[in-house]
């Protein structure tokens, strides 16, 4: 029969050794990589506007694909008519920033031309509406935007100075 202490020390002994092999038959089971989950506390029924951080998430996402010459970065824009404009003070103003069949050529263009964004700061309004800072070679740009926060999909980008359609 085993004393107290001896017993103790062995079921510590086993403890020891479960904590050590759950978790690496875990890390060696033949799981394939799940689909990404949604952002922290998000569920069915919210959207990417009711998780704290989501629409600043998305503005990043958007800007690697954009920074990494991506055609994915055309996708994160509306195209059920819910598009209102993508602009950039002077290059795309006016009826050009209104039309969302050329801005996949746009961005591409824009790519080609090694144009670079970062996201210096974010403030997220009502509504998905937002502003931003955006940093391009240095220079510092007041920039806005919005999403549709049921499909996460923008409507309106505005890159500055002075944001807006023109």
């Amino acid at each position: 029969m085993l004393s107290r202490k001896r017993g103790f020390t062995l079921h510590l002994r086993v403890a020891a050794l479960l904590a050590g092999t759950i978790p690496l038959m875990a890390a060696c089971s033949p799981i394939s990589d799940p689909a990404p989950s949604p952002p922290s506390g998000a569920s069915a029924s919210t959207t990417v506007c009711d998780v704290s951080g989501g629409v600043e998430a998305r503005t990043k996402d958007f800007l690697t694909a954009y920074n990494a010459g991506h055609a994915s970065a055309d996708s994160y824009f509306s195209r059920d008519g819910g598009f209102k404009w993508y602009s950039e003070t002077p290059v795309r103003m006016g009826t050009q920033a209104r039309d969302r069949n050329s801005l996949g050529v746009f961005l591409q263009q824009r790519h080609r031309e090694g144009d670079q964004l970062t996201l210096k700061e974010f403030q997220l309004n009502t509504g998905g509406n937002f502003v931003m800072v955006l940093d391009r070679n240095g220079v510092q740009l007041d920039s806005k935007g919005a999403i549709h926060c049921a499909s996460g999909e923008f409507i309106v980008w505005s890159i500055g100075p002075n944001p807006g359609p023109g």
